[in-house]
């Protein structure tokens, strides 16, 4: 399997508009963006989901569509499968590059284009910085990146049973079935166990030592507390404190402020 830009996929989006553009269908900046928009509710890698973001976003009229196939064709033609084979941001990446402004401005196009390429690649540089090296604008991105987080949660298999249509028969289900059917066959009434999301707990240490990594780690919590699973977050310095109430704000922002109320120990030593 060839590799690939870790972009390829917002990059062919903004080529996909240009060559548009070049046939006469107006592919804004905008469209552009409702296009990534679209892709981060879908699979960026199936060739057939990237036509219908590109179709249903990039055409504003009838007259366009016929040009969009042609342009599609024209575009991944000579590279078939490629949109398959391509790396891919994932969803809450795609979500943070299709924001509102980015990539926005009034020198063209073209200029568009690029600084959607560039905030793609600003993510992708953040998965290898060192948070305490990081400037006030990375912060700030890391920000809404950590906002737009969704952590969906291991599960655990329970001792309950709930109807299925694989694994044990279910006796009881199954006879009173067949009673209800006056005595006739039914199919076979099956349970298998059930599953609940995993409880978390969270320790995150907010010493002296810790102060630079701190912020990102309790954005991080916040954003694991939003999973809709049961999630405990404490912070450990001189003392233990729970955390958990003020993480069930919605608002990141809100949340943090909440904490920072709450937590009288930050920065200071650890106590384990």
């Amino acid at each position: 399997m060839s590799t690939a830009a870790p972009y390829d996929v917002v990059d062919s989006l903004v080529g996909l508009a240009a060559t548009l553009r070049g046939m006469g269908v107006a592919a804004s900046t905008d469209r552009v963006h409702a296009a990534v928009s679209a892709l981060a509710e879908l699979d960026p890698t199936r060739r057939a989901d990237v036509y219908w973001a590109g179709r249903l976003t990039l055409c504003g009229t009838p007259d366009e569509l016929a040009r969009y196939d042609l342009a599609f064709a024209a575009y991944f033609g000579d590279r078939p499968g490629a949109v398959v084979r391509r790396q891919r941001l994932d969803k809450r990446e795609l979500r943070l590059v299709a924001e509102p402004g980015v990539g926005s401005n009034d020198e063209g196009e073209e200029q568009a284009g690029e600084s959607l390429s560039a905030a793609a690649s600003a993510v992708e540089q953040l998965r290898h910085r060192d948070v305490a090296t990081m400037t006030p604008q990375d912060k700030e991105h890391l920000r809404r990146l950590l906002a737009a987080l969704r952590l969906p949660g291991e599960r655990r298999t329970t001792r309950r049973l709930r109807p299925s249509l694989r694994g044990r028969v279910d006796g009881g289900r199954t006879l009173r079935a067949w009673l209800a059917a006056g005595g006739e066959p039914a199919p076979l009434r099956r349970r298998s166990p059930a599953s609940r999301p995993r409880r978390v707990v969270l320790l995150v240490d907010v010493s002296g030592s810790m102060d630079s990594y701190a912020e990102a780690l309790l954005r991080f919590a916040h954003a694991a507390s939003r999973r809709g699973a049961p999630t405990e977050v404490f912070a450990l310095g001189t003392r233990l404190t729970r955390l958990t109430r003020e993480m069930a704000l919605r608002d990141p922002d809100t949340a943090m402020a909440a904490v920072a109320q709450t937590l009288v120990d930050a920065g200071g030593g650890t106590r384990l």
